[in-house]
């Protein structure tokens, strides 16, 4: 009874935690951002119509002291 009641009401509990931090998913940007202006590893989405229909740019920053180039990738629009 007490596990059903726990996996009834996770969701709802994971729910309430993303409402309460605030988190609206992964920020948009219209252009790419500017070289170190994204931090190694993070991934932001560009939507500059580069990918075609239904896909979105992906960038993954890199890091240009350690020779790292940013990383990109179209993948399918979260929304």
């Amino acid at each position: 009874m007490k596990k059903a009641m726990v996996l009834f009401l996770f969701p709802f509990f994971l729910v309430g935690c993303t409402q309460a931090t605030g988190h609206k998913g992964p920020k948009i940007y219209q252009t790419e951002p500017r070289p170190g202006k994204i931090q190694s590893g993070i991934k932001v989405l560009v939507d500059d119509n580069s990918c075609g229909a239904g896909k979105i740019k992906q960038v993954t920053g890199g890091n240009m002291r350690l020779g790292l180039d940013r990383k990109y990738a179209c993948i399918s629009k979260p929304f």
